[in-house]
């Protein structure tokens, strides 16, 4: 009887271990100008490297580019804080293309469409709590 209950505690754990991890973020990203070149969906579970050091983010996606919409998926996730950024690398080169200003050239987006003011937008202005497998949308922005 003993085994019997440890058994089942034990798989009760590892049960519980995989359906926190077992749920997905569908990123819906409107307003792609063109089909030139990925769209890199970086998502955070932090505010380090936020929006846009891809080195920084939990998980990345590349894609290529589709207009006027496109969708990622993150899979695999645990409940818990999340932001996305999602950029649309015309160039391909793997991250955001900025002028001398630090000034975005290519297309930019957060999740919850945070703004920044003399900057990027905040991590904590981004976030969403993901307690279960949710879709959001985004729009990218080009200066």
């Amino acid at each position: 009887m003993r085994w019997t209950l440890l058994f089942c505690l034990t798989c009760g754990v590892a049960l519980s271990d995989v359906e926190k991890k077992a749920l997905e973020l569908s990123v819906e990203v409107q307003g792609v100008r063109s089909g030139s070149g990925n769209l890199l969906f970086l998502l955070f579970d932090k505010k380090k490297g936020f929006p846009s050091e891809n080195k920084d983010a939990l998980q990345t996606l590349t894609l290529p580019a589709k207009s006027p919409s496109a969708l990622g998926v993150f899979k695999g996730l645990g409940a818990g804080t999340y932001a996305v950024c999602v950029i649309h690398d015309e160039n391909a080169d793997g991250k955001l293309g900025t002028n001398f200003l630090g000034i975005p050239r290519e297309g930019v987006g957060v999740s919850r469409d945070a703004k920044g003011s003399f900057g990027p937008p905040s991590y904590e202005d981004a976030a969403l709590e993901v307690l279960k497998s949710d879709a959001i949308q985004l729009r990218l922005n080009y200066l």
